[in-house]
């Protein structure tokens, strides 16, 4: 792979511009900048009817790819024969590229591709338990995306509300 570098202005040569950068390109950076992983207060789930998790609205990160949902939503556990731990993820289909979140019957780890959000007890046809993933551990089971992060002296944020001390070329994501 060649080395690449950006984000420049491209120039117009005989009706033609020199670069352009396309979603790899910005993927790359973002993966480079901030870890897997969901903002502090997203996607808390919690017991819904039967066998629904309810989830609330959320952001993160997951291999370089933001995603978000700003409506709260459900995920559907299937029935246990007993009890049975199931996690819920958010996981990376490049194929379909897309961030869907889904339900891993039977598991507590989440694979590459995947950020976990929360670990669901179910017994028979009903969740009974369900514990949100920590959101300040980098460690293989999920990540925080972190509020800041210095990028060429400028700082990126993740946050609802308007940082402090904002400076010109900080980039505010909400």
């Amino acid at each position: 792979m060649a080395m690449n570098s950006g984000f420049f202005n491209a120039v117009e040569n005989n009706g033609s511009y020199d670069r352009e950068y396309g979603a790899a390109f910005f993927t790359a950076l973002m993966k480079a900048t901030f870890k897997n992983g969901i903002t502090p207060g997203s996607f808390a789930a919690s017991v819904g009817d039967g066998l629904t998790v309810n989830l609330t609205a959320g952001k993160g990160f997951v291999d370089g790819v933001f995603f978000y949902d700003d409506e709260a939503s459900t995920v559907t556990c299937t029935s246990a024969s007993g009890t049975r731990t199931d996690l819920i993820v958010a996981k990376l289909n490049e194929a379909s590229r897309a961030v869907t979140l889904e339900v891993k019957a039977g598991t507590t780890t989440a694979a590459a591709g995947e950020v976990a959000i929360a670990t669901v007890s179910v017994t028979g046809s009903t969740v009974t338990e369900v514990q949100n993933m920590g959101t300040t551990d980098y460690g293989a089971i999920c990540g925080t995306a972190p509020n800041a992060e210095k990028v060429g002296g400028h700082k990126i944020y993740v946050q609802q509300s308007q940082p402090s001390n904002p400076q010109t070329g900080d980039i505010w994501l909400y």
